[in-house]
């Protein structure tokens, strides 16, 4: 059963080009800054802002070990924004928020390891972050907090999304002010954020005494290895360098001399920002950032992709679903704790899997209270995203899994209780104690219980089937209903998998990299405008990992642990997405194309834990969209070899398809992406509005569509637009469900406004009830039958027929009602 997871030389001269660099990495979506706010005057800023200097502010602290990521965005822009939003004091404990929570999860227990804070927010967003009451600790690396009431406090600590915000052009820098001043949406307080430097080789000097801040400390420049973060608390365009010695202060003048003016000439203005290194670095911790520093990429002594980071926090949120669970390990960094669900009570493993980005092959063997390894420790997690996929007020099946890979069987645990609280007009708790189930070794263990689970889920509300002649302009505007609005709306250009056998496509073509020999990335051109995610591409970049990449060379972003989030967070293919090595004669790379389609072919060798292997890896893209990888043998996806993701992604951390081999039958060498096929022109904008222009006669499209509620829970739908003629179409399409017991759905056409009779008979002719008699417009409709008659009286069990007339056109099915 498949479950659902939640994630060359002369010839080729014309064909392939040299990449260049054009950024450092690849940023999170960018905040979507609304046109009203870009076209904004600075007149209407103030001079200067320092949030540092408001309330919500902690105190400047030294962070422990190389946690600077988590101690700049969790010590001070997290702490700071949840105490804007609940207009609380960072001066005390219970609202300030530890960076080694997140750190102690991904670090790989070592206080010397740097951890992206773009992995530790996605621990944020899945479960919330503790107080600095209920996890005190500030020199521990390894320790995990232990305690239901503490996860669960902490789970309402949230951060719903991270942005990007590119500060390399003066628009740039203008935004930044704007969010520094009133976080974009006219709030008395604007937001934080942060970004990332090299610290070796960072210097600062001091602003000379006709300065606006005599002798306060401002940034001459960094080093070049990125790997240290820094918060913007604020900014002020009182500070002025006269950097050419003209005796002006200028942002338009060419002061560098490259004939262009850009950031890079900028004299006026400089950003406030903090660093983690106590009181005694800068003055008290701050120094100024000067705008022209934007004009650097990191690698120049800049800012890592000359852009900053901002988060979107909750004031208040309240999970849904939560699991509890207590359980022990001698080697916690080996076992991976999950949630499941499925909605047959007597299933034995889960339809739905919830996957964390904690409690993930992570830690060593101590709690941050000292225990002992072999005691018990208990967590909670917040599984409402569950709720997406179970029935409301109906026994469904609860799983606890654990996950352990012990390949030399030094850990052994065992879980001693399990429990499902449901938080919906109070609480309401499902507890499993005194368990004794021993952690299975090298293999999944499974603790599962049964309740009914109460909840608003958001729906979207179902649109019926959109008639339109080639050509034409179709417009719908989408609702949903549940959960907390408002709601923001996108399209899902979802991909399809299928698993097969097939043979492995031998070919050759143009040599792009030989035995070592040749570029990392190079960059190819198609045939063809390849489709993906809805964006035409006629380059793509090959890289020797087995990926496809959209853009010129991407480096991974500075510390990064999660290499799913890699993938998520990037616009490429991935048909491997590891190192390979090429160091034998025949480890090559080829490139052939035809009118319809275009392969890549990886001929390496693949690090295993049973040693290097041998592999062909091919990607062949079509013309259509399609793309399909081939593995000559997939022993090597099979053989307990780290972590791999294979898949396709939109780069955007929500759209993207995620897979692997490692559940599949090892005869199962091919996988086929079908991308979703849409009408031309397809747009939704973020308040519901579908836009699109069907250009394919007797055709009908199936957009799908995803809204997210204020605490980013989801809901999905689809829009069918169809070119068929409508007096061809089955005017009733079967019920669903059918048999069924309570209540079933009644889906019928109406080809053009005509007058509309829908009726209930049993096999006795006799008219059990009457669910339509009206005159319709064209369209598609649905209607419930809860199994009554006309008077609303239970109408029992038996075979009934369902009868329509729409206006000529008759039709008519059996269906079965149950106990």
């Amino acid at each position: 059963m498949r479950r659902g997871i939640f994630l060359v030389a002369g010839l080729l001269a014309g064909l392939l080009l040299c990449g260049q660099e054009a950024r450092e990495g690849k940023n999170f979506p960018p905040y979507p800054v609304l046109q009203e706010l870009r076209m904004k005057s600075e007149k209407s800023l103030p001079a200067k802002v320092d949030l540092a200097k408001s309330k919500y502010f902690p105190p400047v602290f030294n962070q422990y070990g190389s946690s600077c990521n988590q101690a700049s965005s969790i010590g001070y822009l997290f702490t700071y924004e949840m105490n804007r939003l609940r207009d609380l004091s960072g001066d005390y404990p219970e609202n300030r928020y530890p960076p080694l929570y997140p750190w102690n999860f991904l670090n790989n227990s070592s206080n010397g390891m740097g951890v992206s804070y773009f992995d530790s927010w996605e621990i944020i967003k899945a479960n919330g972050c503790p107080s600095v009451v209920d996890f005190p600790y500030v020199n521990d690396y390894a320790g995990w907090m232990s305690g239901y009431e503490k996860y669960y406090r902490g789970m309402q600590n949230r951060v719903i999304s991270n942005y990007s915000l590119y500060l390399g052009d003066a628009e740039g820098i203008q935004m930044m002010k704007k969010y520094l001043y009133d976080h974009f949406d006219g709030s008395k307080f604007g937001g934080l954020a942060n970004f990332q430097i090299a610290s070796g080789g960072m210097h600062y000097n001091f602003l000379p005494d006709e300065s606006s801040d005599p002798g306060a400390p401002y940034m001459t420049t960094f080093g070049t290895a990125v790997g240290h973060a820094l918060t913007i608390v604020g900014y002020n365009d009182n500070i002025r360098f006269d950097r050419n010695g003209d005796g002006l202060y200028t942002n338009d003048i060419d002061v560098d001399g490259d004939r262009v003016v850009d950031v890079n000439d900028f004299e006026v203005g400089a950003f406030i920002i903090y660093n983690s290194w106590g009181v005694g670095w800068g003055r008290n911790g701050m120094a100024y950032l000067p705008y022209h520093l934007f004009g650097r990429f990191g690698f120049e002594g800049g800012i890592w992709n000359k852009s900053v980071h901002i988060v979107e926090a909750v004031k208040s949120y309240q999970p849904i679903l939560t699991l509890r669970a207590e359980l022990s390990h001698t080697r916690r960094g080996m076992i991976r704790i999950m949630a499941g669900v499925a909605n047959d009570p007597e299933a034995t493993e889960p339809e739905q899997i919830l996957e964390f980005p904690m409690f993930n092959f992570q830690g060593v063997n101590a709690l941050a209270d000292d225990d002992r390894p072999d005691r018990h420790f208990e967590l909670g997690l917040d599984i409402t995203p569950l709720t997406s996929f179970i029935r409301r007020g109906a026994p469904v099946k609860f799983f606890l899994i654990v996950d352990e890979k012990d390949g030399s069987d030094l850990g052994t645990g065992t879980i001693y209780s399990f429990g499902v609280y449901n938080f919906f007009n109070g609480k309401d708790s499902v507890l499993l104690e005194g368990l004794q189930v021993p952690i299975i070794n090298n293999s999944r263990t499974l603790v599962g219980l049964i309740r009914k689970a109460e909840f608003n889920r958001v729906e979207v509300t179902r649109v019926p089937r959109q008639f339109a002649k080639t050509g034409d302009y179709v417009s719908v505007q989408l609702e949903a209903t549940g959960a907390a609005s408002p709601y923001r709306w996108e399209l899902v250009y979802d991909y399809d998998e299928r698993f097969s056998v097939q043979p492995f496509p031998d070919a050759e073509g143009t040599l792009l990299f030989n035995a070592g020999a040749g570029e990392l990335e190079t960059k190819v051109r198609l045939p063809f405008d390849f489709d993906f995610y809805g964006e035409k591409y006629r380059y793509v970049i090959v890289t020797t990992e087995a990926e496809i990449l959209f853009d010129p060379k991407e480096r991974d972003y500075p510390y990064v642990v999660d290499t799913t989030l890699v993938l998520r967070s990037r616009k490429k293919i991935v048909a491997f997405g590891k190192p390979l090595d090429y160091y034998m004669e025949d480890n090559q790379i080829w490139y052939e194309q035809s009118d319809s389609s275009a392969q890549i072919t990886w001929k390496a060798i693949a690090p295993t834990n049973e040693g290097p292997k041998p592999v062909k890896i091919a990607c062949i893209l079509n013309r259509d969209g399609r793309i399909r990888f081939f593995y000559d043998n997939t022993e090597f996806l099979h053989t307990g070899q780290s972590t791999y993701s294979l898949g396709v992604s939109n780069g955007d951390n929500r759209l993207f398809k995620q897979t692997s081999l490692s559940d599949q039958d090892e005869k199962i060498n091919s996988i086929l992406f079908s991308p979703a096929r849409l009408p031309e022109e397809t747009k939704l904008d973020a308040t519901g509005w579908l836009f699109c222009r069907p250009m394919e006669a007797k055709t009908t499209y199936e957009i799908r569509v995803r809204v997210r509620d204020k605490y980013n829970l989801t809901g999905s739908g689809s829009v069918f637009v169809s070119t068929v003629n409508p007096d061809s179409v089955d005017i009733l399409p079967q019920n669903f469900p059918n048999p069924f017991a309570g209540q079933t759905q009644i889906t019928f056409m109406v080809p053009a406004k005509s007058a509309v009779l829908l009726e209930i008979f049993d096999l006795a002719g006799r008219r059990v009830t009457t669910l339509v008699d009206t005159e319709l417009d064209a369209s598609e409709y649905q209607v419930t039958w809860p199994g009554t008659n006309g008077p609303g009286q239970d109408a029992g069990t038996g075979i009934y027929i369902c009868r329509i007339k729409v206006g000529h056109r008759r039709d008519q099915f059996k269906m079965i009602r149950t106990k």
